[in-house]
């Protein structure tokens, strides 16, 4: 995030939770789990708008 702060949760195809509630500070670097769709759920708790980068990397 650039200006704020930010959570995130990357979800599984079948709706459960790859981690837990992560601050977007952190990095996610490791495997899915499940062949299908993922979503990457971001959550800005402040009352203002929040810019922020997604970068997304396949091996």
């Amino acid at each position: 995030p650039r200006g704020g702060s930010l959570d995130y949760v990357i979800r599984n195809p079948d709706g459960s939770e790859l981690l837990g509630l992560m601050s977007a500070d952190k990095e996610y670097r490791g495997q899915v789990w499940q062949s299908g769709d993922h979503v990457v759920e971001v959550i800005n708790r402040s009352n203002s708008s929040v810019d922020y980068n997604v970068i997304f990397g396949i091996e």
